[in-house]
């Protein structure tokens, strides 16, 4: 019997085997870390989706209530009268013009700068006499 002893040492793994593995498991990462981040911007993208199907709500609310608003006769005959200027019999209409006119036809008011040069004695003076 003949015994044979190997310098080489034998672990059971051949080295183009191990690299093999750590290329799959830098790939298998890899995706990991992808699929992490799609699922990240989804949960933004459903938070923001759920933010405006808020939004959408309130405003369907608001409209919801204004269609309600509107089909009230009160609401009717207000608009029939601010909007188009209908009165009912008998009243009188009056249609000022907009204040940017009046302010146009309204007198300046101006300080009077020569109160303020007569002392305090001459004013009391000059209210009783």
């Amino acid at each position: 019997m003949e015994y044979r002893f190997s310098t080489k040492k034998d672990n059971g793994f051949s080295k183009p085997l191990f690299y093999a593995g750590i290329l799959v498991f830098a790939v298998l990462l890899y995706s990991l870390i992808r699929t992490y981040g799609q699922y990240l911007r989804s949960k933004e993208i459903v938070a923001k989706s759920e933010e405006k199907v808020a939004k959408e709500l309130e405003k369907q609310k608001e409209l919801k209530d204004e269609l309600i608003q509107t089909e009230n006769i009160y609401f009717t005959e207000k608009i029939l009268r601010d909007k188009l200027g209908m009165a009912r019999e008998g009243e009188i209409v009056f249609i000022l013009p907009s204040e940017d006119e009046l302010r146009k036809i309204a007198p300046k008011y101006e300080k009077k700068t020569q109160e303020s040069k007569i002392s305090n004695w001459e004013r009391w003076l000059n209210v009783f006499l």
